[in-house]
């Protein structure tokens, strides 16, 4: 039948994104983690997406609990896949709205250990979810600590600071950070 045709392909995966996508308009968590045993009772190969939709519809239901253990889940031995930067992200970000900037610290160190992506790109992840949440010291402080641990980092990585600064009304603290750049 049709879902063992699927069940190794990025198709397959997506598919079930988007059905969890869909319970948008009302948000549950419930449905999505049912999607997602569905997922895996088909053997879909690529499931890291799927979770990902799982913890955002956790989030959409204001459930940063519930979005955490699922995310935790995915970095036990036993789970079918692993977080990717995309994981990480969503996390972190909706920690930081809540201002628990021990959370958004701790997950950053988890991200960097991990491996998932290359130093660089665990760097950029980290400096956009600050910024995006305007906490500017904390996104110039992983810059300073990747520039330290001598990561090269790409104009992607500096970009949505500088914006986020102009954006707020900081342009002074953006033209400082430009200007280090430059140097």
């Amino acid at each position: 039948g049709c879902p063992g045709r699927l069940a190794g392909s990025r198709s397959a995966s997506a598919a079930f994104v988007g059905l969890i996508h869909a319970q948008r308009q009302t948000p549950s968590p419930q449905q999505a983690e049912a999607w997602l045993r569905r997922a895996e009772e088909l053997g879909i190969a690529n499931l890291t997406p799927v979770y990902n939709a799982v913890i955002q519809a956790c989030l959409n239901a204001n459930n940063l609990s519930r979005a955490t253990q699922v995310f935790d889940a995915m970095d036990q031995a036993e789970s079918p896949c692993r977080p990717d930067g995309v994981s990480y992200s969503i996390v972190m970000g909706a920690y930081a709205q809540q201002g628990s900037e021990r959370e958004v610290e701790l997950l950053s160190r988890r991200l960097l250990r991990s491996g998932v992506s290359a130093e660089a790109e665990g760097y950029a992840t980290i400096v956009r979810v600050q910024a995006r949440i305007g906490n500017f010291a904390a996104a110039c402080k992983w810059l300073e600590e990747a520039w330290g641990s001598g990561v090269k980092l790409d104009v992607a990585a500096y970009h949505p600071v500088v914006l986020a600064m102009t954006k707020a009304g900081k342009a002074d603290m953006a033209e400082r950070l430009l200007h280090q750049l430059m140097q």
